[in-house]
């Protein structure tokens, strides 16, 4: 598949890499189909673009990278809706929101994305742990 992103530009899409979410993204419920795009090995950072809209991309990351004691719970109805078998099976991420000051970067770790990288199924679910939140700093020096 051909796809025509205004971040990316041309991109050439294989169907094993298209991963569904079930339910959208929260706020964003009509995106269903996205991609992953690692533009280089050594940065934290990925792109989820939107296949559904080429104007809508968000910068995402593993949390534990940033926060090595970050902890969520995941149903085992949102384990069944991504068909994981096992929890090695789960990819995490969370929504990095970039200022214009990049001091300021944040995560949103009330609101990860899990991602079957198995079966190219995602959710993105609520966490309910109030030392979490929507604007965390990500930035050890500006925390």
């Amino acid at each position: 598949m051909i796809f025509e992103s205004k971040n990316f530009g041309t991109l050439n899409i294989e169907d094993k890499n298209i991963v569904l979410f079930v339910d959208g993204l929260i706020g964003f419920c009509e995106l269903k189909k996205v991609i992953i795009i690692t533009p280089q090995e050594d940065t934290p950072f990925r792109w989820l673009q939107s296949l559904d809209n080429p104007e809508i991309v968000f910068a995402i990351i593993n949390p534990l990278l940033f926060f090595p004691d970050y902890k969520i719970k995941i149903t085992k109805a949102d384990i069944d809706l991504i068909e994981a078998k096992t929890l090695e099976d789960i990819q995490i991420y969370t929504i990095v929101t970039i200022p214009d000051n990049f001091s300021k970067l944040t995560a949103n770790l009330l609101g990860p994305i899990i991602i079957n990288a198995n079966k190219c199924k995602a959710k993105q679910i609520v966490v309910d742990n109030s030392s979490y939140s929507t604007k965390h700093l990500l930035l050890s020096d500006s925390r």
